[in-house]
């Protein structure tokens, strides 16, 4: 889950699922070009963390999850304004 949406300065991101280890997030822009990238760790099936999105220009954004390189939800839409 990632809210709130549409953001201004930061989105919080909630994983709950099994999977554990290194997490990998990728912010893209409309277009397809990487405008952030972020890691982090998950240790247990719970997992929360504050991103920090406010030297993103106004736009929509794809946000991809990955947890020791697999999937870990669907690729999240939020709109920064």
């Amino acid at each position: 889950m990632l809210y709130p949406n549409p953001v201004r300065e930061s989105d919080k991101l909630l994983l709950n699922n099994t999977l554990t280890g290194k997490v990998q997030i990728a912010i893209f822009d409309a277009t397809g070009k990487v405008q952030m990238t972020a890691n982090y760790d998950k240790r247990t099936s719970d997992f929360q963390q504050q991103l920090d999105v406010s030297k993103l220009p106004q736009g929509v954004y794809y946000m991809q999850i990955m947890v020791d390189g697999k999937s870990a939800s669907a690729v999240k839409k939020f709109i920064k304004f």
